[in-house]
């Protein structure tokens, strides 16, 4: 079982822990913070072998080569026990005295902090979406009054990654301003060509049609949702004569050697002489980290690498402890005010009406989207929720429970495959009953189950383990063996279920053919993956496909192919098979569709004709 059972924190990056190992040593030079460092403890690795690492990403010991940075896989098949949570190199670049001589990092802190209380250890949110701080207006006086902020549409850990968001010709003449929803991995110079999305000539004034919550849509559904990315939560009440001018700050962890300390956010706060103003954005920026830029430093390796902000600031972190406000970020100049200690100010001590149009715009982050789900832990679902033997099991239960129920209703969600990636009928057959029972109610879909790996079983093996789940529907379909892929994230190749990938070759088989066909074989049924984990054998696939496990068989010339398409259905008839079943789901929705209009007419013969 993997959990976050241990949170520790060093000065540039924070690891993680499993149940199984306590650390008991950390050295660390105070002179050079890239210089190697050890960690020693107690598990069946690291009590015989201390691993050194570095914060040196040049270096082949790494932090992030060496323990990776997902619970779930070990780095290069070592069972450390550890893994890297969170990790901010380019704060490491822009403070440590070897790289730029600013001095503020002088080494790291040879004593590790230990945090196991439940608020670092439990995960426990519901699914979110991501969401920005409060956008704040300019001055009024000595106020400053908080005015929207964003949510991302989408909901997930994935969607503090998705998207950043910039405040743009801000006009305080006229009391408009623009919103670009940009890439979050683009860079200022590109945001205008890469944009996601404009809302030009935005208002505070609900009474005009560019009102900000008619461009893009509202958190409260009073306007309609517009943007594909974004919805917008406005307070009510607000003045119509004021702009955006900043943003409060980022909720950040704040624990170090027992005392709180306050976090600091790196904000662009004026516009340097190499600036291209035009595209240079103030607030959130990879150009706020100026001593990585050329004209400070001649290594040119880096500044090439400093292309992004650092991703790791905004994921969900649980309730972590000592959880406090960073200062936030404000155009204007607030140290005359007792709001300066809320706000990082503008060196230049300017007013919102002193910058021109192409000056006035700053970028923000939405953070902390969570996907309700303990992303440190395996889960086992093979009890009912209600017995489950610890929280964990019960709350991820719960929760899976809870996104699964989203999907019930046919006419609220439209939907022809389903799937729940890791939730597989060997460790978690009521789980799955319980998903499939949904699809079969909706009598629309098919549930795509995931197989378990069993790696090195035999394929008789692996029918026994689906004979003994008491699973029968045509409503569903499973695969085996795992195939093994290039994981983008942990730079590093891993085994998942076939999954993803028969869903792929399912919606190519729409796009080239038509659902009655079978999505299999050599035409429709080529995997792009590196290689099966077990390479099958004919009388295997025979005894796969006989106990109604679809093969992923390998072939010389063909590679990684998907070597059949029986549903899950004891009985020997048509329904056996995938795209029978399939056809037979797109001729009900079509029906469903067309009978709808024709509903409450007249039964007379021209309703009958048509």
């Amino acid at each position: 079982m993997i959990s976050k059972e241990l949170n520790v924190q060093l000065n540039a990056f924070q690891y993680v822990a499993q149940n199984d190992v306590v650390l008991v040593a950390g050295t660390a030079t105070t002179v050079n913070p890239l210089a190697e460092f050890i960690i020693s403890g107690v598990s069946s690795s690291l009590s015989a072998n201390p691993i050194s690492v570095s914060l040196d990403e040049t270096q082949a010991h790494y932090i992030l080569t060496v323990l990776g940075q997902n619970p779930m896989f070990q780095s290069n098949g070592n069972d450390y026990g550890l893994y890297v949570e969170a990790i901010y190199p380019h704060y490491l670049r822009q403070y440590c005295n070897q790289l730029t001589g600013l001095g503020f990092i002088t080494g790291l802190q040879p004593n590790f902090t230990y945090v196991s209380d439940a608020s670092a250890t439990e995960y426990t949110d519901s699914y979110t979406p991501s969401v920005t701080p409060w956008v704040v207006s300019n001055k009024i006086g000595n106020n400053v009054l908080n005015l929207f902020r964003f949510y991302t549409v989408a909901d997930g850990n994935s969607s503090a990654s998705d998207v950043k968001i910039s405040i743009t010709n801000i006009d305080p003449i006229n009391n408009v301003f623009d919103v670009l929803v940009r890439n979050f991995n683009d860079t200022d110079a590109t945001s205008i060509t890469s944009a996601f999305e404009r809302f030009r000539g935005c208002s505070l004034n609900p009474n005009v049609i560019n009102y900000i919550g008619n461009q893009i849509g509202t958190l409260d559904e009073t306007y309609p949702q517009v943007s594909k990315y974004i919805i917008v939560e406005i307070l009510e009440g607000l003045p119509f004569n004021v702009v955006p001018a900043g943003f409060q700050g980022y909720d950040l962890c704040a624990t170090k050697s027992g005392a709180t300390v306050i976090p600091q956010m790196v904000y662009k706060t004026a516009y340097n002489i190499v600036d291209n103003v035009n595209k240079a954005y103030l607030g959130i920026s990879e150009l706020a980290y100026t001593q990585l830029q050329p004209q400070y430093n001649n290594q040119v390796n880096i500044f090439n690498s400093v292309k992004t902000i650092e991703k790791d600031l905004f994921i969900y972190r649980g309730a972590a402890p000592a959880q406090v406000q960073s200062k936030g970020f404000h155009l204007e100049d607030l140290s005359s005010t007792s709001l300066s200690a809320s706000y990082i100010t503008n060196t230049t001590g300017l007013t919102i009406t002193g910058y021109t149009k192409a000056q006035a715009k700053f970028t923000l982050v939405p953070a902390g989207g969570f996907d309700g789900w303990e992303p440190f832990y395996i889960p086992t679902f093979n009890d009912d929720a209600s017995n489950l033997p610890n929280q964990t099991d019960y709350y991820n239960v719960i929760q899976m429970k809870k996104g699964i129920d989203l999907f019930a209703s046919s006419e609220q969600v439209a939907i022809n495959l389903f799937a729940v990636p890791g939730i597989d009928y060997g460790n978690s057959a009521r789980l799955v009953r319980y998903a499939l029972s949904t699809i079969e109610d909706r009598a629309d879909s098919l549930y795509i189950i995931d197989a378990p790996r069993n790696s090195g079983e035999d394929a008789a093996i692996v029918v026994d383990d689906l004979q003994s789940t008491g699973i029968d529907s045509s409503y569903a379909a499973t695969y085996w063996p795992w195939v093994q892929i290039l994981d983008q994230s942990l730079n590093r190749y891993v085994y998942i279920a076939p999954t993803a990938q028969v869903v792929q070759a399912i919606a190519l088989t729409d796009n080239v053919s038509y659902p009655w066909f079978a999505p299999a074989g050599f035409n429709r049924g080529v995997l792009n993956v590196v290689r099966a984990e077990t390479r099958l054998s004919a009388g295997d696939r025979d005894t796969l496909y006989g106990g109604r496990i679809n093969p992923i068989a390998t072939f010389t010339q063909q590679g990684v192919v998907i070597f059949g398409q029986k549903t899950l259905q004891y009985n020997q008839t048509a329904l056996d098979r995938i795209n029978v079943r399939r056809l037979l789901l797109q001729i009900e929705t079509l029906i469903a569709a067309s009978s709808q209009v024709l509903l409450f007419e007249q039964d007379d013969t021209t309703l009958q004709d048509q």
